[in-house]
């Protein structure tokens, strides 16, 4: 069996962190409620980080988006992400789902598109219940390991107050110096 000198919680913890604060993520950008006329284009962009750089995909209504003469689907740089409807109808309408994910987990952002004829009254949309859904990581998480392994805690190589190493207190503060001082 081998010994683990680290606390697993606090592996576990420190794994958590790292995978918070590296998973895919939506930056902003994105609107919990669209309305658009007929035929017009519709074009979801937003920012999204993450490292490793995150996948990108887009639901509607549950359903992965097919990109096609319709859709288009891009990401730029690795960071601007974007669904573009061409020349939306009413089939268009519905719940979109943008799902941003690396190993390290994600989120999915809900938007609510719809879709009006010209000279309708425009319809109230109410955004989804839950418009951001966090993606745990993948299990278990595998963070980088540094090239220098950390001391484990306990044989710390500091010196402590106890060490019999402990600098020689400088003279002249409170303690005695052994020449005698020549005041006379």
């Amino acid at each position: 069996m081998e010994l683990n000198l680290y606390n697993p919680n606090e592996i576990e913890k420190a794994a958590e962190a790292y995978a918070e604060k590296n998973r895919g993520k939506v930056v902003g950008g994105l609107p919990d409620v669209v309305t658009i006329m007929e035929k017009k284009t519709l074009s979801l962009t937003c920012t999204v980080c993450g490292d490793p750089k995150p996948q990108v995909s887009w639901l509607k209504n549950g359903a992965e988006v097919e990109p096609d003469d319709q859709y288009v689907v891009s990401i730029d740089q690795g960071k601007f992400a974007s669904l573009t409807i061409k020349g939306v109808s009413m089939e268009n309408s519905g719940r979109y789902t943008m799902i941003v994910q690396n190993k390290y987990g994600g989120e999915s952002v809900d938007i609510v598109v719809s879709v009006y004829r010209h000279g309708e009254k425009i319809p109230e949309a109410k955004p989804a219940l839950t418009p951001k859904t966090i993606i745990p990581p993948k299990l278990p998480i595998e963070i980088p390991q540094p090239k220098t392994q950390p001391a484990p805690s306990g044989s710390s190589p500091a010196p402590s107050a106890s060490s019999p190493a402990a600098p020689k207190a400088a003279p002249g503060r409170g303690i005695k110096s052994p020449t005698p001082s020549r005041r006379k």
